[in-house]
């Protein structure tokens, strides 16, 4: 409202109602006359009758205490020429309050007729939409009236709203501060359902996470639906698949995944696990390289499969056949190897044998505790005096064979090319040793030691026998 230089405005009101040379009423209009007695209207209109302390601005019937009457901007708070505030009613009675200061942009809150908010948009999409187009944070939660108050929101829901869930961030002063959780409660003090750390970590059933996703629970021991950690479900049909993919890849593909494989049985599902990798170093997709059917069955699809760790392998869990007196000593397969081995032919007392050129390896095959040997020795002579019987190297030592009366016998073939044996050529396993020795049978029936004097000229033998290694 208007007043006279320096006055209230209860003492201006006075005024005009007492100086009828200075101001004329006519119906409700309040007007002021000028120097040169000429009328000039205010736009101030008190309601009709001065029965109410109404006042109107552009508006000649005011029902309220102040009504402001404008196509355009109807209020304007200013703290100077650069720093102000107005208040806009549309057409549709949308609301816009828009602050104004020389250092930063215009800013509008509007108050739509629907009743939605809008911060920084003219069409809020809901009861409250906050936009904006700066680098800056839109939103800030703060608790600033205590250390120990925990700046949050809650989400509630029914009839007579409870809360339901809660998020923010743990205050100063609690066990958790700095830390943002998610509750199913009133609050979050004190729980561990959902926490992020300073760090980033994830933790799900811990408020202290060690590891970017930490998932603590107490697992019962069934492996139902509920005692899952982490399910990936798909809808029911063939060939659809969930599946947990691994690595960074900037393009289409990633680098390794394992899939799930759903297939419908007649209402339930079965399925299959793959295991998919990627050998290349560009964008194509990864292979599945070994498969666990619905069945248990493995499948190595690529590549071989390694037993790192020496002593390990594949146990096969075989229980011993009592009623055969059997008795099972290990089931465990823990090594396969193939390849060859330098041989070398000493005499049982000294000295030894040249090998042949061409002929100083022999091949080995060994697949758990068996091992078989394979190849052909041949000598040119007497290398270093031997003396003795021939004894020949094998690439694993042999196990005790007590039972058998400590060795055991192989069969070969002999030849002396410059000498004869009288009898049948076998080999005879040394226990617990890595050779063994050559012998023959005579033809009186007696197991005989080939010896040196067969050195002098060139000898030749040709293995092929399995024998049980020490390990």
């Amino acid at each position: 409202m208007a007043t006279l230089k320096g006055q209230t405005i209860a003492a201006s009101y006075q005024d005009l109602v007492k100086r009828a040379d200075t101001y004329s009423q006519t119906g409700t209009n309040i007007e002021i006359m000028n120097d040169s007695a000429v009328v000039q209207p205010t736009g101030l209109y008190l309601e009709s009758g001065a029965t109410t302390d109404n006042v109107g601005i552009g508006v000649a019937d005011p029902d309220a205490t102040l009504e402001i009457l404008d196509t355009t901007t109807q209020l304007k708070l200013s703290y100077d020429a650069t720093n102000y505030a107005t208040f806009n009613i549309a057409a549709d009675g949308l609301l816009t309050i828009t602050t104004v200061d020389p250092d930063g942009a215009e800013a509008d809150i509007i108050l739509a007729p629907d009743g939605n908010v809008g911060i920084g948009t003219d069409a809020p999409a809901g009861l409250m939409e906050i936009s904006s187009t700066s680098g800056h944070a839109i939103s800030y939660i703060t608790a600033k009236a205590d250390a120990t108050y925990t700046p949050q929101i809650q989400f509630r829901t029914g009839a007579t709203p409870s809360t339901k869930f809660s998020m923010g961030v743990e205050a100063v002063g609690h066990a958790d501060a700095g830390k943002f959780k998610i509750a199913s409660q009133s609050g979050m003090i004190g729980t561990s359902e959902f926490v992020i750390d300073s760090s980033g970590n994830v933790g799900i059933g811990t408020a202290s996470p060690a590891v970017p996703m930490h998932i603590n629970k107490t697992a019962p021991a069934g492996i139902a639906k509920a005692d899952s950690f982490l399910h990936l479900g798909v809808a029911v049909g063939n060939s659809a698949r969930a599946t947990i993919g691994f690595g960074y890849s900037g393009g289409t593909n990633i680098p390794a995944a394992i899939s799930y494989k759903n297939t419908n049985n007649g209402g339930s599902t079965t399925g299959e696990l793959g295991f998919f990798t990627r050998s290349g170093t560009g964008d194509d997709a990864p292979t599945q390289v070994m498969t666990i059917s619905s069945g248990g069955d493995v499948t190595v699809e690529t590549g071989n499969l390694v037993i790192g760790t020496e002593g390990k392998g594949i146990s096969f869990e075989n229980a011993a056949d009592v009623a055969t007196g059997e008795t099972v000593s290990s089931s465990l397969l823990d090594d396969y190897e193939e390849g060859y081995w330098t041989w070398t032919a000493v005499g049982t007392t000294s000295g030894s044998w040249t090998a042949r050129g061409g002929y100083t390896q022999m091949e080995y095959t060994k697949v758990g505790r068996v091992v078989h040997v394979q190849g052909r020795i041949e000598t040119t002579g007497s290398g270093s005096s031997p003396v003795g019987g021939i004894r020949i190297s094998l690439p694993f030592t042999s196990a005790s064979l007590g039972e058998f009366g400590g060795g055991s016998r192989v069969n070969m073939s002999f030849w002396a090319h410059g000498g004869t044996i009288a009898g049948t050529a076998f080999g005879y396993l040394v226990e617990n040793s890595a050779t063994f020795d050559l012998y023959y049978i005579a033809d009186d029936g007696n197991m005989t030691q080939i010896t040196n004097s067969v050195s002098d000229a060139d000898w030749e033998a040709v293995i092929s026998f399995s024998y049980i290694s020490a390990a």
